[in-house]
């Protein structure tokens, strides 16, 4: 996978600046030949979650770029699976591409790891304006059959058990998902 740079969405300078520390400290960038740049939320938007993240990352590297977006409640993201994302997304600009899944039989975008075209700034300020309910999932059912490419193909070849896709949140549901995980 080729980055070119590292972009962490973050609210404020409160949360800039313990997140740099955090990051400093664990030498997490020090092996990646690229830059790690830090972008605060734009304060027509602010406090407004990942989506007003994304929209300030748009907006501070204008141009025609892709930007991977992953989630920090996702543990066990593969490289091998961003870099497909990645590529279906350079084969496929102008459009986001995402996963689906299927939940209880029910089709699902599952909106992290998403590749993010910069076409879609002004929809997704258009959508961040009007809408009472900003989730990345709601947005992207939005643009589904104009913008959006939903994939489920060779994620199972490239990623078997779908770990990739598994979001924890507490702590409970890391120790659940070891129980399930090691029966």
């Amino acid at each position: 996978m080729n980055l070119s740079a590292i972009i962490i969405s973050v609210r404020d300078w409160d949360q800039e600046k313990q997140i740099s520390e955090l990051l400093r400290s664990l030498e997490l960038f020090s092996e990646l030949n690229t830059e790690v740049y830090f972008v605060q939320d734009i304060e027509e938007f602010r406090g407004k979650g990942p989506l007003a993240g994304v929209f300030s990352a748009l907006t501070a590297f204008p141009g025609e770029c892709l930007f991977l977006t992953c989630a920090v409640d996702q543990p066990f993201l593969s490289p091998k699976v961003l870099s497909f994302l990645l590529e279906l997304g350079k084969t496929n600009f102008p459009k986001a591409c995402a996963f689906e899944s299927f939940n209880e039989g029910k089709e699902e975008i599952v909106p992290f790891p998403l590749v993010f075209s910069s076409h879609l700034l002004l929809p997704l300020q258009d959508f961040l304006r009007r809408s009472t309910k900003l989730s990345f999932r709601a947005f992207l059912s939005e643009l589904k059959y104009k913008k959006l490419l939903v994939t489920s193909q060779n994620l199972l070849k490239i990623d078997p058990d779908c770990l990739s896709l598994v979001n924890i949140n507490t702590l409970e549901e890391l120790e659940a998902f070891n129980d399930f995980s090691s029966s």
